[in-house]
């Protein structure tokens, strides 16, 4: 009978210090919530330096009566159409082929390419 009552003062002094907790040891709970629609909106966008630099980033790719489309951040555009010197190539669902004058490169939708003053294009 004595473990008994032992037992429900250590669960009851545990329950009554745990009652004081502030937002702080809840934070993760939220962070964390996989039902949060705004969960991950910061890890998907690329922050490109405030530097003398050009770039595009592809939103995404589409098909509409059998022409490929490519949506950067103010334009769509289709297969052989240039974007900032680079020419698209090719279009499929997840990625386009770009050809600059010196290179060809396989844009996932979702990244970015950046060109700094003195450099090529590359991948962000």
């Amino acid at each position: 009978m004595k473990w008994v009552i032992l037992t429900l003062f250590l669960m009851t002094s545990a329950l009554t210090a745990q009652t004081n907790l502030d937002y702080s040891y809840f934070k993760s709970i939220g962070e964390k919530n996989i039902f949060n629609p705004n969960r991950g909106i910061i890890s998907t966008q690329i922050r490109i330096p405030k530097t003398n630099s050009v770039s595009f980033f592809l939103r995404g790719t589409f098909t509409e009566n059998g022409i490929s489309w490519a949506v950067f951040d103010n334009k769509v555009l289709k297969t052989n159409d240039s974007i900032n010197g680079m020419k698209i190539t090719d279009i499929q669902f997840y990625h386009i082929d770009l050809l600059s004058k010196t290179n060809a490169f396989k844009l996932n939708v979702g990244s970015a390419m950046i060109k700094h003053e003195d450099s090529d294009w590359s991948l962000k």
